[in-house]
């Protein structure tokens, strides 16, 4: 698929999703490795479509099975590849791994282009004067949750749970305000 969208066209591009492979054997924490023959596979088509994994900020994992048993396995599916054509056009291009609320799967966010600081600064003041405490509640919880993701131990993903569904409640509340 990758190759057959390599060949439409001689534009810049990017993709971004689920690639439902690993790039190599670092993408991967868990029990077994992952068969080198398919990290090779993945990285030939990378390599001669010219894409550039963009670097993910973050957690290096995107993906989870099975928190908290001793099989848990973690992944990094999710990426963004992109042309050198591409990345001249976005050079401040950023992958962050945002915190998943509902899934086995981190959602990932593409910044192309940081928000123009006369724009941020009003905004934040706006959102700071009416919803600070929101805000502090869901950073500190955002650090814990990034504090115990990986960790199997079992009072660390009980605490990873208790952060999750506290995030989870302060994201409901923040919806209900904004309706």
């Amino acid at each position: 698929m990758i190759r057959e969208l390599h060949s439409i066209s001689n534009l810049p591009w990017c993709i971004i999703g689920d690639f439902n492979d690993l790039l190599s054997q670092d993408d991967k924490r868990g029990l077994h490795t992952h068969p080198n023959w398919l990290c090779r596979g993945y990285q030939e088509v990378v390599a001669e479509c010219d894409l550039m994994d963009v670097p993910l900020e973050g957690y290096p994992f995107t993906w989870i099975k099975s928190r908290g048993a001793a099989h848990m396995i973690e992944e990094r599916l999710d990426m963004s590849l992109a042309d050198p054509g591409w990345l001249h056009l976005f050079p401040v291009a950023k992958l962050t791994n945002l915190v998943a609320t509902h899934s086995d799967h981190s959602p990932i966010l593409l910044c192309c282009d940081p928000m123009d600081s006369r724009y941020k600064t009003r905004i934040f003041r706006w959102s700071k004067s009416r919803t600070r405490q929101n805000c502090e509640e869901k950073e500190r919880l955002r650090v814990t949750l990034d504090l115990f993701r990986g960790s199997n131990e079992p009072r660390d993903v009980e605490r990873y749970m208790e952060a999750h569904t506290d995030y989870n409640k302060v994201l409901i509340k923040e919806d209900m305000y904004w309706r």
